[in-house]
């Protein structure tokens, strides 16, 4: 059986466990779950209409604010809604980097479910300088959640742009029934999977061509468009990256490769082993240096990702602010198997040659990039990228001269002129459109996702964990259906009778009780 077909069943069961519960609060739960193992774990899905009109249903019931008087289209506000906010990582420097460019709203961050990780300041301290709000909801409970997010966004939204989680249900249940008032703009981030928050959306915007095409041919969401990502970086300067490099000890006839991504992004499968690659590279290529930024040795064995030394490759681990190394590399290494988009854009922005990952999947083509498509082509097999390498190692003379090329390039379409006139014609609503490029047929872009993330034992260890925890909220009838409908799918026998047993300890507990 392929990943794929055993995501599906796995999938559609949670699905047949969701549709058979009849607490509503639970069904909330299994909601966020089914989410969740849709994101991480590719089935095939991207939406799921039973989910979408329970969650209408549930807002209609519960939900029913009336403040129309106080909303006002035309607002210069954007409220920006966010599960979560990182320190560092690509998905809040979207956010911030879109704030930065627009200078004609007022930007306003609301977020929904911030946990334990840490607030980026320099991001809220920018915002509260423009006079936007920075709110974070401390609230217990969705419906606390949604009251409060709506009643925020009746007083400040303008526009809301999602930027949230694909498993947060929190907007879906806010804005459903009053998302006529509201221009709602869903932000991509994460664009070949699973996604609540399309079903009260006006507008989708996505970073990349390839899922603007599956948004419009999987997710059936034609209201869609693309914005070159946008980048905000420290300009570059010559003289700086001539001291730098000195700093670091990279001679003038020494090539810089540099590459930064999640520890995730580098874990070898059947096609792609990042440092095997990179070793046989280092060793044809005496003039080269190799920076890896985002893993070091300790997150390698956290991470289960086998690493081949060079005396030549220096990996830095986690580097908040990575430009100085930006700023001094020849080339910008893209991860393997997983490309690192904004990472290589980063990069790339000061000059350095983008080398994109080999023969993948067309989403993870970074060289279709606006910016690079005239420069950069993708090559097709390990030994075309080692000799693509090999080439750019050899001649410093071309390295030099597509320097400056590069830099305008990328600093127009992600950081001027171009970029800000497309975001322009988003928020005044031009420009969304149907794509006309039919994309492959399903099963293959679906195997390929599936493939992504092929752990089986750790999704199940999240179901089970789930149901273990929440057995005492079933009734027998439903925890027994929830037992037989994982065993047929063989999870483990001993882990399904405990949560039968804690199930009915419970209920006998309960009776004695009464």
């Amino acid at each position: 059986m392929s990943v794929l077909q055993a995501n599906r069943k796995i999938y559609l069961a949670l699905l047949y466990i969701f549709n058979h519960t009849k607490d509503e609060s639970l069904k909330l739960e299994l909601a966020k779950l089914i989410g969740f193992i849709a994101y991480k774990f590719h089935s095939g899905y991207f939406r799921e209409k039973k989910i979408e009109d329970f969650l209408r249903s549930f807002a209609k019931k519960n939900l029913q604010l009336n403040f129309e008087e106080t909303i006002d289209k035309s607002k210069k506000n954007i409220v920006h809604v966010l599960t979560t906010l990182y320190e560092t990582g690509g998905h809040t420097r979207l956010v911030e980097n879109l704030i930065r460019l627009d200078k004609s709203h007022t930007h306003h961050i609301y977020v929904t479910d911030q946990g334990k990780s840490k607030i980026p300041n320099e991001l809220k301290n920018y915002v509260t300088a423009r006079n936007g709000l920075f709110v974070v909801d401390n609230n217990v409970g969705d419906l606390s959640k949604c009251k409060s997010l709506l009643n925020f966004a009746g007083q400040h939204a303008g526009k809301i742009f999602l930027h949230i989680h694909p498993y947060d249900i929190i907007p879906s249940l806010a804005f459903n029934t009053n998302k006529d008032l509201f221009d709602i703009f869903f932000i991509n981030h994460a664009d070949h999977a699973f996604s609540y928050g399309l079903d009260i959306s006006s507008f989708l915007v996505n970073i990349r061509e390839e899922a603007h095409n599956i948004s419009i041919n999987k997710r059936e969401f034609l209201n869609s468009t693309v914005l070159p990502l946008p980048l905000r970086k420290v300009q570059m300067d010559t003289s700086l990256r001539n001291s730098l490099r000195n700093k670091y000890g990279i001679t003038e006839n020494e090539v810089l490769g540099v590459c930064i991504g999640s520890a995730y992004k580098f874990k070898s499968n059947k096609f792609y082993d990042f440092f095997k690659t990179m070793n046989e590279i280092l060793t044809v290529n005496t003039n080269l240096k190799i920076i890896v930024i985002g893993l070091d040795y300790n997150l390698a064995k956290k991470n289960d990702i086998e690493i081949t030394k060079h005396p030549r490759m220096f990996l830095k681990g986690v580097v908040e602010e990575p430009f100085e190394y930006q700023m001094m590399a020849d080339i910008a290494i893209d991860p393997m198997p997983f490309g690192s988009y904004t990472a290589l854009l980063e990069t790339s922005y000061y000059g350095a040659y983008p080398l994109v990952c080999y023969n993948t999947n067309p989403l993870f083509d970074l060289s279709r990039d606006p910016a690079l498509n005239n420069y950069v082509k993708m090559s097709k097999s390990e030994s075309d990228y080692k000799n693509h390498f090999n080439f750019l190692c050899s001649n410093p003379q071309f390295l030099s001269e597509h320097r400056k090329i590069i830099y305008e390039s990328i600093k127009s379409w992600h950081s001027g002129e171009k970029c800000l006139a497309i975001f322009s014609d988003i928020l005044e609503k031009r420009n969304f459109h149907k794509t006309d490029e039919v994309l492959p047929d399903s099963d293959f872009y679906d195997e390929e996702f599936a493939n992504l993330n092929p752990n089986l034992i750790q999704q199940k260890k999240i179901i089970l964990s789930f149901f273990y925890s929440h057995s005492e909220q079933f009734s027998v009838f439903e925890i027994t259906r929830i037992v037989s409908t994982l065993m047929r799918l063989k999870f483990n026998y001993r882990d399904l009778l405990a949560i039968l047993k804690k199930n009915l300890s419970n209920q006998i507990f309960q009776k004695t009780e009464s």
